[in-house]
């Protein structure tokens, strides 16, 4: 009897033994939503980041004679800082106070010229 006992004990070894070695589905779930979380994290955010750094960037190298637009959709030259209120010169003589946050970017001339451009083909 004692060797019977000892034989199916062996027999169930491998069963245990394989039974311990599939993987926990939890692990593996938990793998899978930390990938996932990396993917977004530098597909998503990391750009948006790094595009705030290069605005702040800007933002805080504003010197008079730069072309900017705003927000709203003013485009205008900086006239004067001062602290957190930009002055544009819109047009001749005509100057708007503008808060620093309020201002988009830079005016690409080239962005200007194909604009002018089109109006011009529409004109016709």
């Amino acid at each position: 009897m004692p060797l019977f006992a000892l034989s199916s004990a062996l027999s169930t070894l491998p069963a245990a033994l394989l039974a311990q070695a599939e993987p926990n589905p939890l692990v593996s779930q938990l793998a899978l939503g930390l990938v996932i979380v990396a993917i977004v994290y530098f597909v998503m955010f990391r750009p948006q980041q790094k595009q705030q750094q290069e605005q702040e960037k800007f933002l805080s190298g504003l010197q008079k004679g730069d072309d900017v637009v705003t927000t709203g959709g003013l485009i205008g030259k900086v006239f004067q800082v001062a602290g957190k209120v930009v002055t544009l010169e819109i047009a001749p003589n005509v100057k708007a106070r503008v808060l620093v946050s309020q201002i988009a970017g830079p005016l690409k001339l080239e962005d200007e010229a194909k604009d002018s451009a089109k109006v011009q083909e529409e004109k016709k």
